[in-house]
C-alpha cells in the first residue's frame, strides 16, 4: 500500500528523521489562509499522488507571491498528473503540501528496501540524487551504493560510517546521518515497509540534512497489524478495477494488453503471461483468483476482466495471427486457467461468459457449474507425446 509524502513524512517525524514542516490543503482559499498566518508567501506546492517523477510533470511548483500561490493551487487541485511512472490516465490530484522553500547545497538519495535473493534489507544511496536518479541507475552504475543488512544483528554503526564517506558527508555531518539511518531502519522494520525512499536526501546551505521528499509502501499483509497505516489507504490514487479487486481478495494488476488473463497461483499466471508473450500477444492484466477461491470471486473476477476488454464475447486464441494454435488446459479443479481475448460481440463467437460450456477447437469441456467433465479427454501436454507430434508447426 502506497502512501501520500505528507502521510510518510508524518511517519518520518514520529522517529525523528529530519524534514521540512508542511501543510496540507485541498483549496486556494486555505493556502492563501495558511501563507498569511505564516506571514510568507515563497513556498514549493506539491501535488499529492501516487505516483513519481512529479517534478518533471509539472507538479512540484515554486511560488513568490499570492497570486502564484492561487494559480498554482487551483491548476493542480481537481487535475489529473500524468508522470512518466504513472501510466497515461494519471492520477488525480485531491490535495497539495505546502512547504517554505529550502536553500540546497547538495541533493543525495537514500532508500531501504527487500532484497529478496540476499534475504536481506538493501540499502541504496547515492551521491548523485534528484530527479535524474534512474537516468543514473542506467549510465553510470557505479554511483550507486548498496549495503546489505543481516537481520540477526541489524544496522551496524560501521555500515552507517560507510555509507557517509561514500557519500561525501562532512565530518560533522556524519553523527546526524547516522541517527536519521538508524531512525529510518526503525521505521523500515517496526512498521514492515517494502519501500523507503528519499530522494532527495539535502544537505542545506547551512550544513544540516533534510528529506525533501519521502515515499514509503507498507507490505500489504502486514496492514492487520498496523491499523493505523491501513486507515491512510487512498483508493482515489489506484485503479478502480484494482479497488474492486482487492474487496474480493483478488490479486489483480492491469497491463496495456488485449488478451486477459484468469489464473488460480501466482506462479502459474506470470507462465501464462509470458506464454501469452511468446506466442505474440499481449496479456491485458495478471489476475490470480487463488488456489481456495469460491464461485463469488470467480465471477467477480470474470466481471473485472469483462470490464476491463469492454466487449462480451471472448475467443480463446493464443494471438491474432494464430487462430490455429489455441491455449490448452488440463481438466482440472486446482489447476485451470484461461487466456481470453475479444474481438467483438458476435453471435458466432468462440465463447461467452453465459453459457454453460467453454468450447476450445473441437471439443467442448464444460464449466465448474456442471463438473469438470466433457465428451471426450483432454489433449496431452506437449511433453506426454512425441516430439513429432507436439510441434506447433
Amino acid at each position: 500500500m502506497n502512501l501520500h509524502e505528507y502521510q510518510s513524512k508524518d511517519l518520518f517525524r514520529a522517529y525523528h528523521i529530519p524534514c521540512p514542516e508542511g501543510r496540507v490543503v485541498s483549496s486556494a482559499a486555505d493556502a492563501v489562509a495558511h501563507a498569511v498566518a505564516a506571514d510568507s508567501f515563497d513556498w514549493v506546492v506539491k501535488a499529492q499522488v501516487h505516483a513519481g517523477g512529479r517534478g518533471k510533470a509539472g507538479g512540484v511548483r515554486l511560488v513568490k507571491d499570492r497570486e502564484g500561490l492561487e494559480q498554482a493551487v487551483t491548476g493542480l487541485v481537481g487535475s489529473r498528473l500524468v508522470t512518466g511512472q504513472g501510466g497515461a490516465a494519471g492520477h488525480p490530484v485531491n490535495q497539495v503540501l505546502l512547504e517554505p522553500v529550502t536553500a540546497i547545497a547538495r541533493e543525495l538519495y537514500l532508500s531501504m528496501l527487500v532484497d529478496r535473493e540476499a534475504e536481506r534489507i538493501a540499502i541504496i544511496a547515492s551521491a548523485a540524487g534528484g530527479m535524474d536518479i534512474e537516468a543514473v541507475a542506467a549510465d553510470t552504475p557505479e554511483r550507486i551504493i548498496k549495503v546489505l543488512v543481516d537481520p540477526a544483528v541489524g544496522l551496524q554503526p560501521y555500515q552507517g560510517r560507510r555509507l557517509a564517506f561514500a557519500l561525501g558527508l562532512e565530518t560533522e555531518q556524519v553523527k546526524p546521518f547516522l541517527g536519521l539511518l538508524g531512525g529510518l531502519y526503525r521505521l523500515f522494520t517496526e512498521r514492515d515497509l517494502s519501500l523507503v525512499e528519499i530522494n532527495p536526501l539535502v544537505v542545506t546551505a547551512d550544513g544540516r540534512l533534510l528529506a525533501l521528499d519521502a515515499k514509503v509502501n507498507v507490505d500489504d499483509n502486514a496492514l492487520a497489524r498496523h491499523p493505523d497505516l491501513a486507515r491512510q489507504y487512498d483508493a482515489t490514487q489506484e485503479d478502480p478495477k484494482e479497488t474492486r479487486a482487492k474487496a474480493f481478495d483478488l490479486n489483480y494488476i492491469a497491463l496495456d494488453g488485449n488478451i486477459a488473463c484468469m489464473v488460480n497461483g501466482a506462479g502459474l499466471a506470470m507462465a501464462t503471461m509470458d506464454l501469452i508473450k511468446l506466442e505474440g500477444g499481449e496479456p491485458a492484466n495478471f489476475l490470480d483468483v487463488g488456489g481456495g477461491t469460491t464461485a463469488e470471486r470467480v465471477t467477480e473476477a470474470f466481471k473485472i476482466i469483462l470490464a476491463e476488454i469492454g466487449r462480451a464475447s471472448c475467443a480463446a486464441t493464443s494471438s491474432p495471427r494464430a487462430s490455429s494454435r489455441r491455449w490448452r488446459t488440463r481438466a482440472s479443479p486446482s489447476r485451470w486457467w484461461c487466456a481470453w481475448r475479444a474481438p467483438t460481440w458476435s453471435r458466432g463467437s468462440r465463447c461467452s461468459p453465459t453459457a454453460a460450456s467453454i468450447s476450445w477447437g473441437p471439443r467442448t469441456w464444460r464449466t465448474p457449474r456442471d463438473g469438470w467433465w466433457g465428451p471426450s479427454p483432454p489433449r496431452p501436454w506437449p511433453w506426454q507425446s512425441s516430439p513429432r507430434q507436439s510441434s506447433p508447426r
